[in-house]
Order: C-alpha cells, then structure tokens, then sequence
C-alpha cells in the first residue's frame, strides 16, 4: 500500500495516539493478531524506559484469565463462593477481546517476562521463569521478535 492508503499512517511508522504521543502501527497490528487468536503467542522483546523487557506476547483475554487466577490465589481464607465471584470479575474483562476490533490496542500483555537491566541483572531471578506483564503500546520505544536469555558465562 501507497503511503497514506487506508490501514496506513501518513507519518512514515507512528501514529499518534492521545496527549500526541507516537505509536508504532505495526507492533499495534502484531498484537491485535495476537489478540484474535486464541491461544496463539509468540516471544517478543521490547524497550520500556531504556530495560529490555522480553516473554511471550500473549492474547489481552488470555492476560486477564491469568490475572484473575493469580489475584484470587492470592488472598487466604476466602469462601469458595466469593473466590469465584471475584475470578469471574477479574477474567471477565478479557471479554472485550471476544470479538475482533477495528481499534489498535493500547496495551501489550506479555507471559513469562523478564525485565534485562542495563548493568546485566534480571528479574525475576533464575529460579523464577517469569511475570505476567502488561505495558502500554505508547511506552514501547523498539521491539524485536524473540526473547532473550541470559548466557552462561
């Protein structure tokens, strides 16, 4: 497609999202993808304030369905009852994902992230495979497919 053709910006790779920030379209486009499939992930590394961030780019639905696991198993002493309520309403908001949308995320959800620090630390550590991670599209600075691990030197 020409420059400025429907589905692409006119300026050359951004676009600009609310408060006039630059957002990169593809990226935007890849998760969308990712979004509408089921399931499906892919290993992505990005840039976020200067520490590489890399996981498995995952579905918002399949985030938010981790999310409420993790935030109910959190909490000691709750009634079966209220465990679920509070799961269902905390998964519930991957609904929005149900149905394809013409709008661009803005928000990347990440499984088994790790954070890279530029003096050579990473967290979590070794031991811990990783996060669930949730940025927005607009604090991403460059992106790369693929994770990174750490080498054994």
């Amino acid at each position: 497609m020409a420059e400025g053709e429907t589905g692409t910006p006119k300026t050359r790779g951004v676009q600009e999202q609310g408060g006039g920030v630059a957002v990169d379209w593809f990226l935007q486009n890849l998760i969308r993808l990712v979004n509408e499939e089921a399931g499906g992930s892919i290993g992505i590394t990005v840039t976020v304030d200067g520490f590489l961030v890399s996981g498995l780019m995952v579905g918002g639905k399949e985030y938010f369905e981790a999310f409420a696991r993790l935030f109910v198993g959190g909490f000691k002493g709750l009634t079966q009852d209220t465990a679920a309520k509070l799961e269902a309403t905390f998964s519930g908001i991957g609904k929005i994902y149900d149905e394809p949308s013409d709008l661009l995320p803005e928000f990347l959800h990440l499984k088994d992230a790790r954070v890279f620090h530029p003096d050579g630390s990473v967290a979590p550590s070794l031991q811990n495979p990783g996060v669930w991670w949730r940025v927005r599209v607009a604090a991403v600075s460059a992106f790369t497919l693929g994770t990174m691990s750490l080498g054994r030197g």
